[in-house]
């Protein structure tokens, strides 16, 4: 058991140079995460070789701390400098395909589906029908008149407006500004 005076002490250097020994790591290129942990190392080391640890007469711990502080960056620097060599000894197969762009672009595919299911579901069902027809069928204004027995007039005006509706309401969910100029053609 540590006596309780230690342990106030041990507090007050903690209070006392935890900022400087976490500055430290972040002036030599070291993550904030990595920082904190590093920080955390270099006061448990303290902590644990508390009897063996003599102050500076003049400047306390601080020298220790930061001493400390160094060995752990020479270590740490050491330790990723092992692994990136053992990672570049490492070949790749030239067979095996890296996945993460499909997931990436799968993810992205899925996200811009669902904004499209959104716009389609604020339309009345006419607008949703023609744009169905023209937009993603690909069929031609005249033909879905033919087929409705609609004025091909008729089904270019609803096609045009349910664009333009769309247009908005992508805008919207996608936070991305309509384009005032177009008034027809595909998305």
């Amino acid at each position: 058991m540590v006596p309780e005076s230690e342990r106030a002490a041990f507090e007050q250097t903690y209070r006392t140079h935890a900022s400087s020994v976490f500055s430290h790591f972040l002036q030599r290129g070291m993550t904030r995460t990595d920082a904190e942990d590093l920080t955390a190392e270099v006061f448990a080391t303290a902590w644990r070789r508390h009897g063996e640890i003599e102050p500076h007469p003049e400047a306390g711990m601080l020298p220790w701390l930061l001493g400390t502080a160094n060995n752990m960056l020479r270590a740490k620097r050491r330790s990723l400098w092992r692994a990136h060599r053992a990672l570049a000894r490492v070949e790749r197969p030239a067979d095996v395909p890296d996945l993460a762009l499909d997931v990436t672009q799968a993810a992205e595919d899925q996200a811009r589906l669902a904004v499209l299911i959104e716009v389609l579901r604020g339309l009345s069902t006419a607008e949703q029908e023609v744009i169905q027809f023209c937009v993603i069928r690909g069929i031609s204004p005249t033909v879905v008149a033919q087929v409705t027995g609609e004025p091909a007039g008729t089904v270019r005006s609803r096609l045009s407006r349910a664009l333009a509706k769309a247009r908005v309401r992508f805008a919207e969910l996608t936070d991305a500004a309509p384009d005032p100029g177009r008034t027809g053609g595909s998305w």
